[in-house]
């Protein structure tokens, strides 16, 4: 799938995952080697995962039950990822969409805008 990307001139991807596609997602990302240029995790991180090797953001519900705040918190601090911790629950890009709107973009821009 990357090389189809590229091949259609996608030279800049960042993989995103929501929910239990950020655990995929952070387990995945350190294995794609170089062909990512960010990750962007919303509500799920894997408690076992280790750094992608490129820039990384972790947004989170602070009362979100299904995926622990402190799981998604430590794998930032463990992986040098930056941490965003809204008001909301596992439905937090619901329920906050300005708030995780406006994180996202910052983020992405901040690494990535032209």
């Amino acid at each position: 799938m990357m090389d189809r990307l590229r091949e259609r001139g996608f030279d800049a991807i960042v993989l995103a995952g929501l929910s239990n596609g950020g655990v995929g997602a952070s387990r995945l990302a350190p294995r794609l080697n170089g062909r990512l240029v960010g990750l962007l995790l919303v509500s799920g991180a894997a408690p076992d995962a280790t750094s992608a090797g490129v820039p990384t953001l972790a947004l989170e519900g602070s009362r979100d039950t299904m995926m622990s705040p402190r799981v998604v918190r430590q794998y930032a601090e463990r992986t040098g990822a930056a941490y965003v911790e809204l008001d909301g629950t596992h439905f937090v890009l619901i329920e906050q969409p300005e708030a995780m709107t406006e994180a996202m973009a910052r983020w992405l821009s901040a690494r990535f805008g032209r």
